[in-house]
């Protein structure tokens, strides 16, 4: 038996990672690359342990890294979403349609 709870439509769940440089130098110096490799790798593992079973909303993190000037109100921002590459997924088996639901839905 399926069951879902029905307040599960309402909301969608994006986690995600906020990185704020003080000041534009250090902005402009951060690694991307190495920021979304390690925040990547977070992922991985989280996928690996089941961590991402209990809680699927792991699997739309993103990064968000800002730099904001106060006094001249610059705001500057790169977004990333986490996307897993390279994943082999195995099946298991497959049932048909007809043998996990009944006709009354």
């Amino acid at each position: 038996t399926l069951s879902i709870p029905e307040n599960c439509f309402h909301t969608n769940v994006a986690r995600g990672y906020c990185i704020n440089k003080n000041t534009l130098e250090s902005y402009k110096g951060c690694d991307k690359t190495e920021l979304a490799s390690m925040y990547g790798q977070r992922l991985k593992n989280q996928m690996c342990n089941g961590e991402v079973l209990d809680d699927p909303s792991l699997l739309s993190s993103f990064i968000l890294l800002t730099h904001a000037d106060l006094k001249k109100y610059n705001f500057i921002y790169w977004f990333a979403f986490l996307v897993p590459q390279d994943i082999t997924i195995n099946a298991i088996g497959s049932n048909p349609l007809q043998s996990e639901f009944t006709s009354d839905l």
